[in-house]
């Protein structure tokens, strides 16, 4: 304002701004702000529909290559089982009895390598039952020198390293000797004109920077056994494949391509992790890192009872709703000499449980309907305190029982099994061995 002496205000002095073309231009901004916001939202929705179809279809070439892989195996040992036990029937119904027990070892052969690729497919998938505790891991690589001799040939040098300080490790002991001799299998079909093979073991300690982002792997103290070869070594695209289920590189009839899954199902499961580094012309190292276990007991040999079909005495209610299944145990504790009752639901068992019948061994599926074999084994020992308990299972459910839930006096076999099997389990549960 201008004022006079007196204070007086005269006149005003000011300016003026037209701000439209400012505030035209601020609200074009936000709207292509807005705009762009909209398109990257947009982008990013298309981008992710596009990963999410891009992972079925991985999945499902994944699935089919397993489905294919699967009904192929099972095609042709379902054959030799069929056509075996066809032979031997036509045999027993013209009187004519040569070659009857090479048939039906044809058809057993065929039955326990059926029996073996569902194990494998189970441990691919991480939901076989293992075992774990503490194992000298080392001590059970060197009992192992002879059989990899055998394995390997006179054209393959071996080499097995230990040293006298290594961790025990949290493993199955059995599972680990089959991974161990798969890889050294491996190993060898990659030198075909002879070399070398290591199996080393090591302590390993894992910081959060040793571990690969893109994986599983966690921070910790680990045993490390590695096998390395001098063979051909894979490429690039065959090693991104190497843990795929039935991917091999083998001829048609020499591999079913779940040697290295199994191997990375098993070692998944069992808390650790797998790593493989390989070269074409200079070889193969494939490690695999378990748990160090913090208990130092050691688990010691399997005792061998020995004894095919040794009963410890007794009565077993038998419940399997499948006929098949339940015929061939009832047959079998039979001839061992158990007495027996069998049903074929749980509904049936109650009323048998509840009764005053001596009953020394529950011996159920799991799979049952309605009432499934951990609960019916839970109300059997509400009427029963203390009954003993040995579950029939081919579920991957196993897994969760042996680790969850399996109580004291309590075990499980795994379907499908052996007759000599089942016996050694029934005697050993009787005796109080779960």
């Amino acid at each position: 304002p201008i004022k006079t002496e007196t204070g007086e205000i005269t006149r005003w002095v000011g300016a003026n701004t037209d701000i439209d073309d400012q505030k035209a231009a601020v609200q074009a901004l936000a709207d292509v702000n807005t705009s762009l916001e909209t398109r990257v939202a947009e982008r990013t929705k298309e981008l992710m529909v596009a990963e999410e179809q891009l992972r079925q279809s991985h999945k499902m070439e994944a699935i089919g290559q397993l489905t294919g892989g699967i009904a192929h195996d099972f095609n042709n040992l379902m054959t030799g089982i069929i056509s075996a036990i066809s032979l031997v029937r036509r045999r027993l119904e013209t009187g004519k009895t040569q070659d009857l027990d090479k048939l039906m070892s044809a058809a057993s052969t065929s039955a326990q390598r059926a029996a073996a690729l569902t194990h494998r497919l189970l441990a691919f998938s991480r939901q076989q039952s293992l075992d774990v505790r503490a194992v000298d891991i080392g001590e059970l690589i060197q009992g192992m020198r002879f059989l990899l001799n055998q394995t390997l040939g006179e054209d393959i040098q071996v080499a097995v390293e230990c040293p006298a300080t290594l961790w025990a490790g949290m493993t199955d002991a059995n599972q680990l000797e089959s991974a161990v001799l798969s890889l050294v299998i491996n190993a060898r079909d990659a030198m075909p004109a002879g070399g070398q093979l290591s199996v080393t073991m090591a302590n390993r300690t894992l910081g959060a920077g040793d571990v690969r982002p893109e994986s599983e792997e966690e921070p910790g103290d680990y045993v490390e056994i590695a096998v390395i070869d001098t063979g051909e070594g894979m490429s690039e695209h065959t090693l991104a494949k190497a843990f795929d289920p039935f991917f091999t590189t083998k001829p048609i009839g020499q591999g079913t391509g779940l040697g290295l899954s199994m191997v990375y199902g098993f070692v998944q499961q069992s808390g650790g992790h797998v790593r493989i580094e390989s070269e074409v012309g200079k070889g193969t190292r494939v490690a695999l890192y378990l748990p160090r276990a913090v208990d130092s007991t050691i688990a010691g040999p399997v005792e061998d009872h020995g004894g095919r079909g040794a009963r410890s005495g007794g009565t077993v209610l038998v419940v399997e709703d499948d006929p098949t299944v339940r015929l061939m145990v009832v047959t079998a504790l039979n001839d061992w000499g158990y007495d027996m009752i069998q049903t074929s639901s749980a509904h049936e068992a109650i009323p048998v449980l509840r009764s005053n019948k001596q009953i020394d061994l529950l011996l159920t599926d799991v799979g049952l309907p309605s009432i499934n074999g951990r609960q019916l084994a839970e109300i059997a020992r509400q009427f029963r305190p203390g009954l003993r308990v040995l579950f029939m299972t081919g579920y991957a459910e196993k897994a969760a029982m042996r680790g969850q839930f399996l109580d004291a006096g309590m075990d499980l076999v795994t379907k499908p099994f052996t007759l000599d099997g089942l016996s050694e389990k029934i005697r050993e549960v009787l005796k109080g061995g779960s």
